[in-house]
């Protein structure tokens, strides 16, 4: 290896250099990683609007930069999916979730309330706002066994 490198994996010559790793990595973060959809968990609304917000933050990264991604609204948080609720749902130093909420559907995400979980609080597919829809289990599984990334924020 030249002696001018500033990073060798000692003194084996057919070692790749750091730069063609971290190529690499990048590649497979990109063509790996980066190819299966977010499902984004969210368990809250009014009764904790930092936790209620917090998804609907990085699923407005992800769908901003071409990742799919869909908000899995579960328990207190299918109350997010229903009009006029978002534009309450406010916390010092962020950003109003109902400004997050609406680039995150124009972008192209994807918000979904749990059925089991809107059923019993009265919530239908009338109270809903527009891009919001109401999904059962199957729905779910059939996301996660496709392959995308489940994340709880």
């Amino acid at each position: 290896m030249p002696a001018n490198r500033a990073f060798s994996y000692g003194n084996k010559r057919d070692q790749p250099d750091r730069n063609t790793i971290l190529y690499s990595k990048e590649n497979y973060l990109k063509t790996k990683i980066m190819s299966h959809p977010l499902l984004l968990h969210c368990t809250h609304g009014k009764d904790d609007a930092e936790r209620a917000i917090l998804p609907f933050i990085v699923g407005n990264v992800a769908v901003t930069a071409d990742q799919k991604a869909t908000i899995f609204l579960t328990i207190e948080g299918v109350w997010l999916a229903t009009k006029g609720y978002a534009e309450e749902v406010k916390k010092e130093g962020f950003t109003p979730l109902k400004e997050i909420l609406n680039s995150f559907i124009a972008n192209g995400g994807k918000l979904w309330a749990c059925g089991a979980c809107t059923k019993p609080r009265g919530i239908t597919d009338a109270d809903l706002i527009e891009g919001a829809k109401i999904v059962t289990a199957a729905n779910l599984v059939e996301v996660l066994v496709s392959g995308a990334v489940s994340c709880t924020v």
